[in-house]
């Protein structure tokens, strides 16, 4: 047997470990998305304000959230589908953002080119085929 996942073993897993991983999770994430990714991601990502941004494997959407306050419109996507249920729990109605169960090697739902920002925060690891997703 292969120690290799696929991505729908890794949808599984985190579906299934959703609630336990999300516990901890401040407005901005993890601590390490806290302290080490998100100063970098958004220094990145800029000015956000009236841009449609993608945020592709959301999670329990902190980061959904974080762009929405700072004025961006929000569809967020991710592959477990107890993580779109805790994201769209935790996210006040006056935000937008819209959530969807989707997997980023096939997001065919939503519109080619209808995006000014797409962002995928620790998500790439976790697809077997990487290249579709950035694609």
């Amino acid at each position: 047997m292969s120690s290799e996942w696929d991505t729908d073993d890794a949808a599984r897993r985190w579906h299934l470990h959703a609630a336990e991983l999300t516990q901890k999770c401040t407005s901005e994430g993890d601590i390490h998305r806290e302290v080490l990714l998100n100063p970098a991601l958004l220094d990145l990502l800029g000015a956000v304000r009236d841009k449609r941004v993608l945020d592709a494997g959301c999670g329990e959407g902190y980061l959904s959230r974080m762009l929405a306050r700072s004025g961006a419109s929000v569809v967020a996507v991710d592959y477990a589908e107890k993580m779109i249920e805790i994201a769209k729990a935790r996210t006040p109605a006056d935000l937008a953002v819209t959530y969807k169960h989707a997997n980023c090697e096939n997001l065919d739902l939503l519109e080619a080119g209808s995006f000014d920002i797409v962002v995928s925060n620790m998500v790439l690891q976790d697809l077997s085929d990487y290249r579709t997703a950035i694609h």
